[in-house]
């Protein structure tokens, strides 16, 4: 029986509300690469692994190796972060990738068009281009400088953050189907591309030069660049540090410099950098690691000059920096004069930043922050025909972002050979968050389910993975923390009336509100609280 009006009736006008249009929830609207994170986790917390894995690679070609080194801004965003802990969604990514480690396989792709596209270097925005092009019909050849594909992930990072088999093992996954690899093959004229019957070009270099410094002392010996540094371990080759070691830099191949230093020996390993503890770069996960290390952390100083005696690196003399940008937000550090101190060292490592090596690419312009100018919605150089993607346009950033780019630039490419609008009707990737998100009542909290780890003390030994990675128990359980949240249901959790309820959504995996007219009483409430003017009166 049905209760009796007492004004109009209100529908839910499913074109508006973002419930109904398919608006992605918040972790999915966070993730560079688009992944539609919702799905797989739930799917993993019913145990459809398969099913899960197939979701990530739709949009992540490298499910491993994101699943350990991404940093995870779906999390950041997640629901549950406002109740207890943000779900665990780059740890059960990792976890699908691991569980069918021997048994993912990609099948070989003939290409089906007659254009040739060139993708220069071999790192994560250059290899999701070329898979994608290779997906969408073309030839695709990757030049690689290098003696093997990767970029950072197989040449700069430490295997305790991603093993080097893990990494190299994904990577030939993907050469295997169908892409042309030229290794050892820098590429020093853009022309010789056009000659040699490319159609489109790619530019994904990277940006794998480390930033210099001017500083009194640079020259003498026990000075050592960052990046150099962790090639030289990557490759296993034996560097002496001696027992003091400082690190200058505040970013993420600053932490990973200090953690190598304690695994090759190091007595003392400190890190001196101009931000303040919480404005350094790095992710708070890695210092708290390098911390755990007993890497001391020395936030808001600024190197002043090296000193030496015969030659030799004996200490670094600091002073305090008390602010590292002006009002503007640019790069205009302020020293304290009078606050000078001295740190013994036996080396001293400098990490503060990378850029990419232009050689070779002269014609194409640059930006002042030292990349390739670009579009930014289609990553058209001022070449025609010529794109960028990856680290030499975004500046040192994430695999993830660089995997983005990698998607991005491939659109474009494929638009181009067609001879279609590169901006047109194009689905943006780089979209706003969600500005309402919703937290159900009556959850009941639930600690994140922790992964287990390799102690502080251990790990100083090797370079074994800190991260051991969720058993399947785990990841299920992880993942039934999930909320199987929506973006909106503001209407059901705020107002409270029974007339509002959720429908099966025959276009989305999850429920969406929907009026119950049998129950409606027309008081008019729920459109004056919808946030978007989604409900409406029926007339």
């Amino acid at each position: 029986m049905s209760l009796k009006p007492i004004g109009n009736q209100w529908k839910i006008n499913r074109e508006l509300c973002q419930a109904w249009t398919g608006s992605r929830a918040p972790c999915h609207a966070a993730c560079p690469a688009d992944i539609d994170i919702p799905k797989y986790v739930t799917l993993i917390s019913m145990g459809k692994f398969r099913e899960a894995l197939e979701i990530i690679v739709e949009r992540m070609p490298f499910p491993a190796i994101c699943g350990r080194i991404c940093h995870h801004p779906c999390e950041t965003y997640c629901t549950r972060s406002d109740i207890d802990q943000p779900i665990a969604v780059r740890d059960l990514k990792r976890f699908l990738a691991d569980f069918y480690s021997h048994e993912l396989r990609r099948e070989k792709i003939e290409p089906k068009r007659e254009e040739k596209v060139a993708i220069v270097g071999a790192g994560p925005a250059g290899l999701t281009a070329a898979y994608d092009l290779l997906k969408r019909g073309y030839r695709v050849t990757v030049f690689e400088a290098s003696k093997k594909p990767g970029g950072m992930i197989t040449g700069c990072l430490p295997d305790y953050r991603i093993p080097r088999e893990v990494a190299e093992k994904e990577i030939n996954q993907i050469l295997e189907t169908g892409i042309e690899l030229k290794t050892d093959t820098p590429i020093y004229d853009i022309d010789n591309l056009w000659r040699e019957g490319f159609k489109a070009i790619l530019v994904a270099i990277g940006a794998q030069n480390p930033r210099r410094i001017k500083l009194e002392g640079m020259e003498s010996k026990g000075v050592i660049y960052g990046l150099p540094f962790l090639r030289e371990v990557k490759m296993g080759k034996s560097v002496e540090l001696g027992e003091r070691v400082i690190v200058v830099g505040g970013g993420n191949v600053a932490v990973d410099c200090a953690q190598c230093a304690v695994r090759l020996g190091a007595k003392e390993v400190s890190m001196v950098c101009l931000e303040s503890r919480e404005e350094m770069p790095a992710h708070e996960w890695q210092l708290e690691e390098a911390v755990e290390e007993g890497v001391k952390i020395c936030p808001s100083l600024g190197p002043k000059r090296i000193l030496t005696k015969e030659g030799k690196v004996v200490g670094l003399e600091t002073i305090v920096c008390s602010c590292v940008f002006d009002s503007q937000g640019n790069f205009s550090p302020q020293f304290v004069e009078g606050t000078e101190t001295v740190m013994e060292a036996d080396t001293i490592i400098i990490a503060i930043g990378q850029e990419p090596d232009f050689k070779g690419f002269e014609k194409l312009d640059k930006t002042p922050l030292k990349t390739f100018k670009v579009n930014p919605e289609t990553l058209e150089t001022n070449i025609l025909g010529v794109f960028a993607a990856g680290d030499c346009v975004n500046g040192p950033a994430s695999f993830v972002e660089a995997v983005q780019t990698g998607h991005m630039a491939a659109e474009s490419i494929d638009r181009y050979l067609k001879g279609e609008n590169l901006v047109e009707g194009r689905k943006e990737v780089r979209n706003k968050l969600p500005e309402v998100v919703v937290v159900p009542r009556g959850i009941v909290r639930k600690k994140r389910v922790s992964m287990p780890v390799l102690g502080p003390e251990e790990r100083k030994k090797n370079f074994e993975e800190i991260l051991l990675g969720y058993s399947e128990q785990l990841a299920v359980m992880e993942a039934k923390r999930c909320l199987n949240c929506t973006i909106c249901g503001y209407c059901i959790e705020n107002f409270g009336c029974i007339a509002l309820i959720w429908a099966d959504n025959p276009n989305l995996q999850y429920r969406s509100p929907e009026i119950d007219l049998a129950l409606c009483v027309g008081c008019g409430v729920c459109p004056q609280i919808c946030p978007h003017k989604a409900i409406e009166e029926i007339r």
